[in-house]
């Protein structure tokens, strides 16, 4: 299976599914916000098609047939480090490069320009999952670069974990509401829903939390992990930038030309209940 496949796959499944166990009800038009998603994700990924995905993947072809990189070194100098075991090695080392990568990406402003094009959603569901401006993916595709230059992850083990990349990340940004068992299990290793909508809430401190994509301890290890608040009282987006109107896609395309707004202090749920 493709990518694109399993990417258009995933939305659809992920469409159903929301309009059954809807996690929060819609503030904007949802036509509307789908057709600049969709653009957004089918612009980004026609330029990076062609652009930085093929150095990613040449790369990985070169350290696998040169045996170059500390996977297939270690590989050399130790039995143990099976090919099975390197699997799970670099699918680890690659979601935590992930999880720095998003943090630095809401700490450098400069990256920022670019994330928050993915955060200024007013709503969050499944499309909100494709939403990336091209900046944001090609500066990813060059830190994936020096990643398998890095480590020597080979094309089978950096597929598949971009393969889990796609699927995780559209369903931690569906507006899905699992059932409260399910939920409480799955976060103990995953990102779930619930867990990024917090992310995605218009509270600072909030955002600056749950930055996991694949699995949810890299921010219990980090003290970033933060519980889920009451989900018809999450207000999703950046609160800068709350004017529909200043969200069109020609402005959200030239969005990391400017310099991005303060972001005003809003209190969280806790501190409005008490």
């Amino acid at each position: 299976m493709t990518r694109a496949l399993l990417f258009i796959t995933l939305l659809g499944v992920g469409l159903v599914l929301e309009k059954i166990r809807p996690l929060r009800k819609a503030t904007q038009s949802k036509r509307d916000r789908w057709i600049r998603n969709l653009f957004i994700a089918a612009f980004s990924a026609l330029l990076i098609r062609f652009t930085a995905a093929p150095w990613v993947l040449s790369l990985s072809e070169w350290t696998a047939d040169q045996r170059r990189g500390l996977l297939p070194f270690l590989e050399g100098q130790f039995g143990w480090l099976t090919p099975g075991f390197a699997l799970v090695l670099s699918f680890f080392l690659q979601d935590y490069v992930i999880y720095v990568w998003h943090v630095a990406n809401h700490r450098n402003t400069f990256l920022w320009r670019f994330h928050n094009v993915h955060h200024v959603d007013l709503d969050m569901d499944v499309s909100t999952a494709t939403r990336f401006h091209f900046g944001e993916l090609f500066l990813s595709a060059v830190l994936q670069c020096a990643v398998v230059a890095l480590l020597g992850i080979s094309p089978k083990n950096f597929l598949i974990y971009q393969a889990t990349l796609v699927t995780a990340t559209q369903f931690h940004h569906s507006n899905l509401r699992l059932p409260d068992f399910m939920e409480r299990v799955l976060r103990l290793m995953i990102i779930t829903p619930k867990m990024h909508e917090v992310h995605h809430a218009a509270v600072l401190s909030e955002t600056d939390s749950n930055w996991g994509t694949v699995f949810s301890f890299w921010d219990r290890l980090h003290h970033t992990f933060h519980e889920d608040v009451s989900s018809p009282d999450v207000r999703i987006g950046v609160p800068a930038y709350r004017d529909p109107a200043e969200l069109t896609l020609p402005r959200l395309l030239a969005m990391p030309l400017k310099t991005p707004r303060p972001w005003p202090v809003e209190k969280s749920i806790s501190e409005k209940a008490q």
